[in-house]
Formats: C-alpha cells, sequence, structure tokens
C-alpha cells in the first residue's frame, strides 16, 4: 500500500476507536435521531402502558422548508416508543410548536405559532378538539381543575374546559404571555413581559395578587413548592414569593438574565440556570446560594433533575451532569447550541440540538450507540452504527458493524 493510503487508514482507524471509546462511559451516547426539529422539545410519558417511559417530540424550524408545490411543510408532534425508538403516531400543525407537549387524563396538549392550541388522543394521536386565539402560543400548557390553562401573545391567559375546549374565562394583561403557567391551592400563576406576577383564581379567572418585579417575565415560567412559588426574571433575580398572597419571601441575584430557564426544586435547593454561564442550587427556604457552577457559555435550559444527579445544557452545545452537591460527574458536547431542557428516565438523557438532531446518553455508563435515524422528517429514516433490523422503521436492514481488525484486514 502507498504511505498515504496507510497514513488515511490509520486516521480512521484511530476516529473508530474514539468511536467506540464512548460506548462505555458515562455520558456516552446510546442513540440518535436525525429529526426535522429544531431544538426539539421533549415530554416523557408511558403512552401503551408497557412500564417504559414513551417521548413526545415537539420542535420548530429555524427556517421554513417547502415541497416541490412550494407549500410550507408544518412541524408537528410525534410519539415514539421508549423500547424500540418506533414511530407510534405523528401530528402536523399550520406552524411552530415552541412548548413542551402536556398530558393531562390520557390527553396530549399543546399550542402552536398558527394561534391554535390542540387536543389529541394519547394513545393514537386523534386530534379531540381545536381552540383559536388571536396570536402565537408559545409556552407550555398546564392541565388541572379540569380546565387546561395557557398564555398568549394576544396578551391574554386562557382556561378552557380539558374535555370540550369551550372558553371557561381568559384573563387580559397588557403585555405577551410566551412563558408557562403554575397551578396549585385553587389559583393559576404565571408571569408577563409587563413585568408581573399574576396569581389568578383559577376557576373564575379573577385577580387574587399580583407582584411586580424590576424585570420581564418572559419564558422562565414558576414553579410552586411548599406554599412559595419561584421563578426567574430580566432583572436577574430569582425571586421567591408567598403563594397565599405574593409577598417576597427572598430574591438571589445573578450576574445574568435567568430567560428560559425555570427553576426546579428538588429536596432543600432551587436550581435555576443563568445566562451569566452560571448554573445556580440556591437555599429555597433562605435563598442563599449553596454552590454554583460554570459552564462555558449561556444556559437557557430548564435543568432536569434525578436521585443521582442534575444535568443541564448550554448554549454552546455541552450537556452536564453534576452531583447534588455540584460535584462535575460528565459533560456531553453535542455539536451544535442546545436550548432545550433535557429529560431523564432511569439510565437515559434525552436531549435535541439545533441541528436537528435527538439524542439517548446513557447516564449509568453502560450505553453504546444502538441505532438512530436520518432524514428532513421523522419518517425517513436510515440505519446509523451497530442496530439490528426491527422491520419498516429502518431503510437499510442488518447488523452491519465488524470487528476493527476484521475491517483492517479488509482494508489491507
Amino acid at each position: 500500500m502507498r504511505v498515504s493510503s496507510v497514513l488515511q487508514l490509520l486516521v480512521q482507524t484511530a476516529c473508530l476507536f474514539s468511536l467506540f471509546s464512548c460506548m462505555g462511559r458515562p455520558g456516552g451516547i446510546h442513540w440518535i435521531l436525525h429529526s426535522r426539529y429544531w431544538d426539539p422539545r421533549i415530554t416523557l410519558v408511558d403512552i401503551n402502558h408497557d412500564g417504559t417511559q414513551d417521548l413526545l417530540l415537539s420542535g420548530y424550524q429555524k427556517q421554513e422548508r417547502k415541497d416541490e408545490q412550494d407549500k410550507v411543510i408544518t412541524d408537528s408532534v410525534v410519539a415514539l416508543d421508549g423500547r424500540n425508538h418506533k414511530i407510534m403516531w405523528g401530528f402536523q400543525t399550520g406552524g411552530n410548536v415552541q412548548g413542551y407537549p402536556t398530558v393531562y387524563q390520557n390527553t396530549v396538549y399543546f399550542g402552536s405559532t398558527d394561534h391554535n392550541l390542540y387536543a389529541l388522543d394519547l394513545e393514537n394521536g386523534r386530534l379531540l378538539w381545536q381552540f383559536r386565539t388571536e396570536g402565537p402560543i408559545l409556552g407550555t400548557v398546564a392541565g388541572g381543575y379540569g380546565r387546561v390553562y395557557f398564555g398568549c401573545r394576544d396578551r391574554n391567559l386562557y382556561a378552557l374546559d380539558a374535555k370540550t375546549g369551550i372558553l371557561d374565562w381568559k384573563y387580559p394583561i397588557s403585555h405577551p404571555i410566551d412563558g408557562s403557567p403554575a397551578l396549585g391551592y385553587g389559583k393559576v400563576f404565571f408571569g408577563g413581559w409587563d413585568q408581573m406576577v399574576h396569581a389568578l383564581d383559577s376557576k373564575t379567572g379573577k385577580l387574587i395578587w399580583r407582584y411586580r418585579g424590576e424585570g420581564y417575565f418572559s419564558q422562565s415560567s414558576p414553579v410552586l413548592h411548599a406554599g412559595t412559588l419561584y421563578i426567574g426574571s430580566w432583572d436577574r433575580h430569582l425571586y421567591a414569593l408567598k403563594a397565599e398572597s405574593g409577598r417576597l419571601r427572598w430574591r438571589y441575584e445573578t450576574r445574568g438574565y435567568i430567560e428560559e430557564s425555570s427553576p426546579v426544586v428538588y429536596g432543600d435547593k432551587v436550581y435555576v440556570g443563568s445566562n451569566d454561564k452560571s448554573f445556580y442550587a440556591i437555599d429555597r427556604k433562605t435563598g442563599r446560594l449553596r454552590w454554583k457552577y460554570r459552564a462555558k457559555d449561556a444556559i437557557y435550559s430548564t435543568p432536569a433533575i434525578s436521585s443521582r444527579a442534575v444535568y443541564f445544557s448550554s448554549r454552546d452545545g455541552y450537556v452536564y451532569s453534576l452531583s447534588h452537591r455540584g460535584i462535575p460527574r460528565w459533560k456531553f458536547h453535542a455539536g451544535h447550541p442546545i436550548h432545550g431542557s433535557p429529560a431523564i428516565a432511569g439510565n437515559q438523557l434525552y436531549l435535541g440540538s439545533e441541528n436537528n438532531q435527538f439524542f439517548a446518553l446513557n447516564d449509568g455508563g453502560m450505553g453504546s450507540i444502538y441505532w438512530g435515524m436520518y432524514g428532513g422528517a421523522p419518517d425517513h429514516r436510515h440505519l446509523l452504527a451497530g442496530a439490528e433490523e426491527t422491520g419498516d422503521e429502518l431503510s437499510r436492514s442488518g447488523k452491519w458493524w465488524l470487528p476493527v481488525w476484521e475491517w483492517l484486514q479488509d482494508q489491507l
């Protein structure tokens, strides 16, 4: 063989060994989906009652794509089987779906930039009803008290009957509502671009209290825990308010906007990310900093929490796993920016990136590159590596990888 060919072969071999080296380590890739979604959103739910968490994916395209008839190809919500990763059903809307699918009473709810809220049957994706608003819906729906609640860019918070989609009431404010509401104690809590946090009666929509901050409450959604409402703001603060009265318990100042990262409470701490590149663990009762971790870029994602660790992503495409004491466990680079939030089920961590990739990472050190899908839409997929044929879901068949030395002999 020529020297150049040998060198090329050695480089290819090194790449293969690098690929296989990530199979058994924590944070290694378990499988990859290449989908139409830009920065997909993930909701975990057992759809077919087999004891495994299935996946509801939603997302939006950075740029519109068109088919041969010059028609805009719409985005959709897709259900993936958690065991075999086959598509269970899909639903197309007339716009982008930027919020996370919400499951309430065996129904999937989500809004779209086409000004509609949709309700689908969880098991088969059949449309049950849709409700038309006067603006795009960017946030995630909250389900409870027999209703679904959501904010809209038309400056209203809506409450609909969960079964029929009939409007119960709507509450107008002076600015758009892009975040998601929280429910509890018979109230609906939400923040808006009007720099206020609102608490409404869940049945009537009557205002109970309002709290004015010093900046926007945009897409950082509130979380309710043990009588306290936690919410992040563009004024760089994480707020803790009394759910009953709206009075301030404490606020903690970061060095950047808390823009899209929503706080999560676990144990005695509340976790949140900031665009100052730091991830914070704050004592939920006192508001004092317990620890913080410096990432490489802004943090827009809401953290995922398990008994083992805390997981979050940063804008530069890194995914981090930290212990509950702030000690790094592992990190993974997806290769492209990540705005969405990870989801954890067992030892698998799910997340998506801006280059239309959807990953399943192994958190327990037992993972491997098992299978994946390519294509402009989830129904056009091809085998990635090491997969066994599973029927129509794969457009190439067979178990095609060879031991490295056998592959080398073929090349020589």
